[in-house]
């Protein structure tokens, strides 16, 4: 029994106004929006195929699974409905956004990261009303998660947990419940529901437009770079910046949290394939000693290359520059 406009409608206006003017102000837009996240492989794939489809979907062509294989295995109760979430940065994004080391996935393993993670933004009135969609008020990985698709099943759910920001002053429920989901039937079409596409930086939307091909201009207003919603973590390395000059290759790059020095690579080729950088640095801060970018230093004439950016060997960019000298 799906829920009604109005219903749907009510529980916007409830959440909107008790966090109108409250502590985490960002979270008045999260009530009208539903969110999914996956790697910008993954991305890629949705936005070539015009929708979210879930696990078992046999037209699923998802390139990348990004839960740990323990989790997988744990319950299957969610794997034939398309996933979303209530809000952004929930447990489950803390632990897979970004560009990570091995030492970094000891939860769920190596593979289970999203180096490159983009963030869909949907209408929740249009989801929570089609017939066939439920929601959970805690995880659906952890067994036994309660499911309903009744108002009054809607309206039990603890949504100042799940909308919940800062410390959890010992109630560890509010982890769980920050992770509460909606299940609808596989797939959800993008063009019914979809507001945007979020990505982190200008070079990851550059990348996600450069993998799209031929679809991208299908979507290209459609992806934007904001933080209004604080729906990324910002824990981990990744690319904020990248620009060919007469001089070589500007990089600026999101500082780990830790610190830590990372390992990256940056590759430049000429339209005829022609191989013109070939940067390795195997161990380099995030930043340089003084100011905020790093430039690796090329000759490069007027025209256009395709460059590619890794750190910690995983993809961080992937563009075409079009380069005019401004030297006269």
């Amino acid at each position: 029994m799906a829920l009604t406009t109005a219903q749907v409608q009510q529980h916007i206006t409830k959440w909107e106004n008790f966090y109108r003017g409250n502590y985490y102000p960002h979270r008045v837009r999260w009530p009208s929006k539903l969110f999914h996240h996956c790697p910008i492989q993954n991305a890629v794939s949705i936005l070539k195929d015009g929708n979210i489809r879930s696990r078992k979907d046999g037209e699923n062509t998802h390139n990348v699974d990004v839960a740990g294989q323990d989790v997988i295995d744990s319950t299957d109760a969610a794997h034939s409905s398309s996933r979303f979430y209530f809000r952004p940065r929930t447990p489950t994004q803390f632990y897979i956004e970004g560009i990570r080391k091995p030492s970094d996935c000891e939860k769920f393993g190596t593979s289970a990261h999203a180096p490159i993670l983009v963030m869909f933004i949907l209408k929740a009135a249009n989801i929570l009303t089609l017939e066939g969609t439920r929601f959970s008020k805690k995880n659906m990985q952890i067994v036994g998660t309660e499911v309903g698709d009744t108002a009054e099943f809607f309206n039990e759910i603890p949504f100042e947990k799940v909308y919940h920001e800062g410390g959890i002053s010992g109630d560890y429920s509010i982890i769980e419940h920050r992770c509460a989901e909606v299940l609808a039937v596989s797939p959800v079409p993008l063009i019914d529901s979809l507001e945007c596409v979020c990505c982190r930086s200008v070079i990851e939307r550059e990348t996600l437009l450069h993998l799209l091909g031929a679809d991208a201009e299908k979507w290209r207003s459609k992806i934007l770079i904001s933080d209004d919603l604080r729906v990324f973590n910002r824990e981990y390395a990744f690319v904020q910046k990248a620009e060919v000059t007469e001089s070589g290759l500007i990089i600026s790059i999101n500082r780990r949290h830790d610190g830590k020095n990372i390992k990256l690579e940056a590759t430049a080729q000429t339209d005829n394939g022609q191989q013109i950088l070939d940067f390795c640095n195997e161990s380099i801060s995030c930043t340089p000693p003084s100011g905020t970018e790093w430039r690796i230093i090329n000759d490069f004439d007027e025209g256009r290359y395709e460059i590619k950016i890794k750190i910690d060997n995983h993809l961080a960019a992937h563009f075409v520059a079009n380069f005019e000298s401004s030297l006269i």
